[in-house]
């Protein structure tokens, strides 16, 4: 810009290095995301643990539920 030799806006240059694949900062693997939940087959085969912090009249408490 200081030397009237060129310009791009930031967005441009998102956009072409994006198209480009070169934004990645790591080689990253395929993920199984969106490939939906495979369902347990028989009981205790998979444990789903909530931890939350409550408060209560001002004072706190961790909630933990186990399914």
């Amino acid at each position: 810009i200081d030397q009237d030799v060129v310009y791009a806006s930031p967005a441009t240059v998102y956009r072409v290095l994006s198209n480009a694949d070169v934004m990645r900062k790591w080689n990253r693997g395929k993920t199984s995301k969106g490939t939906g939940f495979e369902q347990p087959m028989r009981p205790h085969e998979h444990w789903h643990i909530d931890i939350a912090n409550v408060r209560i009249k001002g004072i706190h408490y961790f909630l933990i539920t186990i399914r």
